[in-house]
């Protein structure tokens, strides 16, 4: 058994640690990793010549995502002290002001004329707390999302898991660096949303043409730039987090593509469950169960916060743990094809890691 690859440049055929991170072993045949991988310990004899090779260093989809959910899985004990302590905090919050900046707002359309008209809103003091605590909460997502990947980054054992504290503290303490590249990741994305969604009030003619043409640069930039979060908070520092991801993703373009709808997929899915969860809750409370009708193309905002602050800080509460568990699957995920792109990870996490399996 070979641990480490010898020193050559192109190492000869054999068992080495698995780039991806994952514990074990991956024959390398020479020229490039197989698919063919063993577990920790002995990794025995060689794959036969004709093992199944992936097409991509991404491997399989399917291997991919059942690494990811077991990652979360096994780890929700730890997760959830994190939503709690990063993400709820500023969720709860924000029902203050969204109540108070909202509740007399009301939006009225009338497509014949495509008019739309907004009366009783205002750049009050409850307005802008809202815009800032919104500002805040996108930024705590940014530090749970950087406490996520750092938790997923698997020991020698993996039976043995760092503690939630330990990966929040990272999170914290590199909070300049995941927060400035998260945020600038972020920037990159609004200006076509801003101007769809010009196009979407307007409903002008060039509301289509104008999809076709940014669909395409938002999907691109999304993909190209859809590591930098996890570069950003387990890789190492002296590396530009843009850099990395933008070369990691090229040649594996489309491959992520598929592989982050899914993510959203199943991410979006984890937060409606949540905000299901929370219904029954809601209504014993004294939430209204029933629709909203519109009326003439009216809309009441009092109607969809809800009949009292109590009962919109309650929905907010459910909605904030589906929110922090979709941002915890995606950077799960993220990470884990970070690690099978042969992304780096900060030597200073690797010795923590080494030593949480060797307590």
């Amino acid at each position: 058994m070979t641990e480490e690859p010898p020193p050559s440049e192109t190492p000869i055929p054999g068992w080495y640690q698995d780039p991806s991170g994952d514990p074990g072993y991956r024959w390398w045949d020479g020229s490039d990793w197989t698919a063919s991988v063993a577990p920790p310990g002995s990794p025995g004899d060689p794959p036969p010549p004709n093992a199944v090779r992936p097409a991509h260093s991404l491997g399989l989809v399917g291997e991919w995502m059942q690494e990811t959910i077991r990652s979360v899985v096994a780890r929700a004990g730890h997760f959830l002290p994190m939503v709690l302590v990063l993400a709820l905090p500023l969720g709860l919050a924000s029902a203050v002001p969204t109540w108070f900046a909202l509740r007399d707002v009301v939006m009225i359309s009338d497509p014949e004329a495509q008019t739309f008209e907004v009366q009783n809103f205002s750049w009050s003091v409850a307005m802008m707390g809202l815009i800032g605590i919104n500002v805040a909460t996108m930024l705590a997502s940014f530090l749970l999302s950087g406490a996520a990947s750092h938790h997923v980054v698997p020991t020698s054992d993996d039976e043995k898991q760092y503690q939630w504290s330990v990966s929040v503290r990272h999170a914290i303490s590199r909070a300049p660096r995941i927060i400035g590249y998260s945020f600038a990741r972020t920037l990159t994305y609004l200006g076509p949303t801003i101007l769809l969604g010009v196009l979407i009030v307007t409903v002008s003619p060039a509301f289509i043409l104008g999809l076709f043409m940014l669909a395409p640069v938002f999907a691109f930039l999304w993909v190209r730039l859809c590591l930098v979060d996890v570069s950003a908070s387990i890789g190492p520092q002296s590396v530009n987090p843009f850099k990395a991801s933008w070369a990691m993703t090229g040649p594996v373009f489309f491959p992520l593509l598929g592989r982050l709808l899914l993510l959203l997929l199943i991410g979006f899915t984890a937060l409606f469950m949540f905000v299901i969860l929370g219904q029954p809750f809601i209504a014993i409370a004294g939430g209204d169960s029933g629709t909203v009708e519109p009326v003439q193309d009216i809309v009441r905002f009092e109607d969809i916060l809800g009949p009292s602050l109590a009962l919109l800080a309650l929905s907010t509460f459910f909605s904030t743990l589906g929110s922090g568990f979709r941002d915890i699957i995606f950077a799960a995920g993220g990470t884990k094809l970070y690690q099978r792109l042969n992304g780096t990870v900060d030597e200073a996490i690797t010795d923590v890691a080494e030593k949480v399996a060797a307590t």
